[in-house]
């Protein structure tokens, strides 16, 4: 499994000589995670809940997720409105249960074969990972970042630096050294930059050249 953090929490009722369960509910993965699966025995809840008679093969199965991966379980909705065909394809790629061999020597569990059943239930089930690609770095971005996170530490040393008479902002940026990522943004920008130039150039250059073809209506 790829979820390394899992729970399990029980519910019992004291009564009067006897602990009477309530059920159980077990996590797959940290609740801090975008993903996170729960299983619970449901006819415990509804029996509580609605006095009904004790069903304890009623269990309930959910797929929680939150933050980028449930904008792309979105996203995988709206291409293929199938969820049941979804809901599977993550299980595929996020869970394997799996069966201990006997009389082997096998200690590391990932070379464990999965569990027949599970497998049975997996054999014609593809994966989806609902991982984002990581968008590339813009100077927009940067600005912004600039601008929100270090505008005012600016402001700060700058205001120190009048006081002390010495140009502080001047000493960082020329201590500064761009990593290979804030190359290739200058790099672009620049060429784009040469391009508007370039650009500009033939602008003007046509127009003047049409500009004196033209004879002034005032000329004789």
């Amino acid at each position: 499994s790829q979820l390394r953090d899992t729970a399990e929490n029980r519910s019992d009722r004291l009564k009067e000589d006897e602990i009477e369960a309530q059920g159980k509910t077990l996590y797959l993965g940290s609740k801090h995670s975008d993903f996170r699966i729960t299983f619970y025995e449901k006819g415990y809840e509804q029996a509580e809940k609605f006095g009904k008679e004790l069903n304890p093969d009623w269990n309930r199965y959910e797929l929680r997720f939150r933050h980028k991966k449930a904008v792309r379980l979105v996203e995988e909705l709206l291409k293929d409105r199938d969820v049941a065909r979804i809901a599977l394809s993550v299980l595929n790629e996020k869970v394997r249960f799996l069966q201990k061999p006997e009389n082997s020597t096998v200690t590391r569990k990932r070379l464990y074969p999965t569990y027949p059943p599970w497998e049975e239930l997996m054999q014609d089930v593809g994966k989806i990972k609902l991982t984002m690609n990581p968008e590339k770095k813009t100077l927009e971005r940067t600005w912004q970042w600039l601008n929100v996170a270090v505008s005012p530490s600016l402001k700060l040393m700058d205001k120190i630096g009048k006081l002390d008479n010495r140009d502080y902002i001047r000493q960082l940026i020329e201590r500064g050294q761009m990593n290979e990522e804030q190359q290739r943004i200058y790099e672009d920008y620049k060429k784009s930059f040469l391009l508007r130039e370039e650009e500009r150039r033939i602008f003007d250059r046509t127009y003047t050249e049409n500009d004196t073809d033209k004879e002034s209506p005032y000329s004789e």
